[in-house]
């Protein structure tokens, strides 16, 4: 039920988004979000088109625009919920950008940790990422696991670092593609070798999904410092996130960062 809520929420919102991308007020401000950051009027779409699933549906949605809501007085289900993520992407041309569902049991005190399904899709090429907890991770129908490069000077890592890019050079290539959601997700299919993100200004609802879809293919989610990133997702709260392959990546990236 979780994972088949998560694809009906993001199958609309690819709908809605794709109707609308390309138009000339894209990128007008529709309001201030929960998160106190510009809503661009796309993002209002997505959001829109996603609550209309959740409409009548036992559940309570955290969303990164309107922060949490609840569909039912007493909710079976919590969705977290990045309607666009790359949405600056989207409303300027670049093509990289996606939507994010994670689903978990309704709980006020529900933290990462609860996440039971998650999905990710692509809004440019339609592909569908998606993982269920101890079900295994897929990238369109198809299973997918983690690469097994374990030396950082060697991978491929996106990172968004605050300070410090010194840092950079201690990787073989570099990306940072201004979509969090489907970066972890490319980590998880081997796509990427890890993700870096030490700004603090990550959501919850940008790593929902991706955290599980990255441990269900072998990897390994935890904050920049290598802590458990288990986070209340019930409120928009910042985190910071590395996302390795495996644990020898993660192992040798936390250990390159002490170095600095």
């Amino acid at each position: 039920m979780s994972l088949d809520l998560a694809l009906q929420v993001a199958s609309a919102v690819g709908e809605a988004v794709r109707k609308n991308v390309g138009r000339p007020d894209a990128g007008d401000t529709a309001y201030i979000g929960a998160d106190g950051e510009a809503t661009y009027l796309l993002d209002d779409i997505a959001e829109k088109a996603a609550f209309h699933v959740l409409e009548g549906k036992s559940a309570a949605v955290l969303s990164e625009e309107a922060g949490l809501v609840f569909f039912d007085d007493q909710p079976e289900l919590l969705c977290v919920l990045d309607p666009l993520d790359g949405s600056t992407n989207a409303v300027s041309g670049l093509p990289f950008y996606c939507t994010s569902v994670a689903v978990a049991p309704w709980s006020a005190e529900a933290t990462l940790r609860d996440v039971q399904a998650g999905v990710v899709v692509n809004l440019v090429s339609g592909d569908i990422f998606d993982a269920e907890l101890g079900g295994g991770a897929r990238l369109n129908g198809e299973v997918i696991k983690t690469s097994k490069q374990s030396q950082p000077n060697k991978s491929i890592a996106s990172l968004y670092l605050k300070s410090d890019f010194d840092f950079i050079s201690r990787f073989s290539k570099v990306r940072a593609m201004g979509a969090v959601a489907l970066e972890l997700a490319h980590v998880a299919s081997g796509s990427l070798d890890s993700l870096l993100d030490n700004r603090g200004r990550l959501k919850v609802t940008d790593v929902a999904a991706g955290k599980l879809l990255i441990e269900e293919a072998g990897g390994v989610v935890t904050d920049a410092l290598g802590k458990d990133l288990n986070h209340s997702i019930t409120r928009l709260e910042k985190v910071s996130v590395l996302a390795a392959a495996n644990p020898g990546l993660h192992k040798a990236i936390i250990g390159k960062a002490g170095e600095r």
